[in-house]
């Protein structure tokens, strides 16, 4: 039996995957079981169900915002745990947000793993390892996102 592989791409716009080849992949943030959570929601116009729609634009009005609070998160919970091979954040890139993931913390399922430290469109970040929770945390900030695959 082939191993299955998995990738996340958290885009800011933010995504997942699990993949049994490079060519064939699922989108796990597509899944019904996969739960997505915040902090809390800036705006009810544009709500948490923007990040796992499939729109990676990263500018215009599809978006997904925290408020600014003394720690913002935004989590993805798979149904079961997946071998991730890499998360991919995809930052927004208008309005004065492109900085706004500068800071952010990445952790797999309570593991610190990454810490965003410049601005970029696309972010990607190595993991293969078995991961169930997906979170991105910033001290006392927004957290803007476009996309979460």
């Amino acid at each position: 039996m082939a191993r299955r592989r998995s990738i996340i791409a958290i885009v800011f716009i933010a995504s997942v995957f699990t993949a049994a080849s490079l060519r064939e992949s699922v989108n796990l943030a597509l899944e019904n079981a996969t739960l997505f959570n915040s902090s809390s929601t800036y705006d009810a116009e544009n709500p948490i169900s923007y990040l796992h729609d499939g729109n990676t634009t990263p500018t215009g009005s599809h978006w997904f915002s925290t408020n600014k609070t003394a720690l913002s998160w935004i989590s993805v919970t798979l149904a079961k745990p997946y071998l991730i091979e890499r998360v991919m954040i995809y930052n927004r890139m208008d309005n004065g947000c492109p900085d706004r993931a500068i800071g952010c913390k990445i952790y797999m399922d309570g593991v610190n793993w990454h810490r965003i430290s410049e601005r970029q469109t696309v972010y990607s970040i190595s993991v293969n390892k078995v991961v169930q929770e997906i979170k991105i945390q910033k001290m006392k900030e927004y957290i803007n996102l476009v996309e979460i695959e």
